[in-house]
């Protein structure tokens, strides 16, 4: 998968839920929780800032179904990071 680019969307389907999670890697090293916000039910929209030192921007739907998509979506962009979600 290519890298998300700013103001790009990703959307994946999911019932709501709201949680937060950091985005531990060097490429993106963003200072502040990322925190997920719901838009539309069954919705969700991913948006990365492309930049380093700063916070990305995320929305979407279902923490529990989306972490590990969201982590696998954040992976394949950025093979070679460490990336660990947490919950609320």
């Amino acid at each position: 998968m290519d890298r998300t680019a700013f103001g790009e969307t990703v959307e994946l389907g999911y019932d709501t839920a709201r949680i937060r999670m950091p985005l531990v890697a060097s490429a993106y090293n963003f200072r502040h929780l990322t925190t997920l916000h719901i838009k539309d039910v069954g919705m969700a929209r991913v948006r990365l800032e492309d930049l380093q030192d700063r916070d990305a921007e995320v929305s979407f739907v279902n923490a529990t179904a989306l972490r590990p998509k969201l982590t696998q979506l954040i992976a394949a962009q950025n093979p070679m990071r460490n990336i660990r979600p947490i919950g609320n």
